[in-house]
Order: C-alpha cells, then structure tokens, then sequence
C-alpha cells in the first residue's frame, strides 16, 4: 500500500491523477489492473496520525493532567487555591449518582 500526495489534473470533461512511475514500479502494478483509491482532503488530520504520535509517551495519563491543571491554574487564578481537588470531584459526583 502506497500513500502520497498529489494534486488534481484537468482530464477532458472530468479529473484524474497521475501515479508516479516509482510507485507503480514499487507496488507492482500493471495497466488495467484495478486498485482502490481513498480519497481525503491533503489538510485533514487522521485519527491514526494522531495515535501514531502519542503511542511514545511515557508519563501516566493522570500525571499529565495534574501537570496541565497545575499550570492553568498558574496562568489564570495566580496564588488562588481550588476549593477541592478532582479527586474529591469525582468521589462527589459519584456520590450524588447513587
């Protein structure tokens, strides 16, 4: 399976795209041989790009997001101290769910 980039050519009344010779050539296809083309906007983001990038991290989930809450709370309430921590949060929604 190849995927790359290409643009759009005017073809007649319709449009079509031109696979390179070394693609061909790598993938081993012939002329009039089918293949299934996948067609996306060149700016849209993949769910499996995303992934692909994140699957290296090492810190734990819950670490990252104290680290991101301590730094919000920095940037936007100063020396202000929460009233409760998440933890405490989520044990009180629990609670109320009962």
């Amino acid at each position: 399976m190849i995927e790359y980039e290409t643009r759009l050519k005017a073809w007649g009344n319709s449009v079509g795209i031109v696979i390179p010779k070394d693609k061909i050539e790598r993938e081993h296809l012939k002329k009039n041989q089918m293949v299934k083309v996948v067609i996306s906007p060149a700016k849209m983001v993949r769910v499996q790009d995303i992934f692909g990038k994140l699957k290296n991290w090492k810190k734990p989930t819950g670490q990252i997001m104290r680290e991101v809450n301590k730094e919000l709370d920095s940037k936007f309430f100063g020396t202000l101290k929460p009233r409760q921590t998440a933890q405490e949060f989520k044990d009180m929604v629990r609670e109320g769910w009962k």
